[in-house]
């Protein structure tokens, strides 16, 4: 049997909410569409839409972005990406303090995951396209590095899988074969190590996340 990763924090795997394909297509749609727009850092292209993934996200002054490293906003793109399908504003904006969650940190993010049952993803092999992932490696902050969405479950799932991204704040590919910092798509891994980040948890937003969605 293959080991699962699982979050080094919890003693027993957590069950996330029943997948529905309709929202999770919606969020990698958003990210997509972002990644076919060939978003990228200054200065070569322009910041201002990274501002925009700033302002969903709730930082305080995202007009003050202007180059490579003024903030990390890997979290912000993908909070723009779920309020573009449909999630609640204020759900994935980040608040004070930290432990109320949002997606403005990895810590924010589990947070927000940990806030109610079933948000939170504690194997990778629960991943679905549209899920929002922390990635990190083996001995770094115990709630990941990086923030991204899942495109494309680990299929056929085991230590060697990868699973398909859209991400921001990262450096990969972009539309046309190019390879930039900015909006990119890459593989991740199951499974971290020192040389690669790997899954550590996922966030699914439940159906009252959504606007004018209610839970049974």
């Amino acid at each position: 049997q293959h080991r699962r990763a699982t979050i080094s924090s919890m003693s027993t795997p957590q069950t996330p909410t029943a997948y529905d394909p309709r929202r999770g297509n919606a969020v990698v749609a958003a990210a997509l569409a972002e990644w076919k727009a060939g978003v990228r850092e200054p200065p070569a292209g322009d910041p201002a839409r990274i501002r925009e993934y700033l302002r969903a996200c709730g930082f305080a002054r995202p007009d003050d972005y202007d180059a490579d490293g003024d903030a990390e906003w890997c979290g912000a793109f993908a909070a723009f990406c779920l309020i573009s399908a449909g999630v609640r504003p204020e759900l994935v904006r980040q608040k004070s303090p930290p432990e109320s969650g949002g997606l403005g940190s990895t810590y924010r993010l589990h947070c927000l995951a940990k806030a109610a049952p079933g948000r939170l993803i504690s194997l990778a092999s629960d991943l679905r396209p549209g899920d929002v992932v922390s990635v990190g490696r083996p001995g770094k902050v115990k709630w990941g590095e990086h923030i991204v969405i899942c495109t494309e479950r680990p299929t056929p799932f085991d230590e060697a899988s990868t699973f398909a991204t859209v991400e921001g704040n990262a450096t990969g590919a972009g539309p046309g074969g190019l390879r930039y910092e900015g909006v990119v798509r890459r593989s991740r891994p199951v499974m971290p190590s020192s040389s690669a980040k790997g899954f550590i948890f996922g966030f699914r937003p439940l159906p009252g996340d959504f606007i004018g969605e209610h839970h049974e």
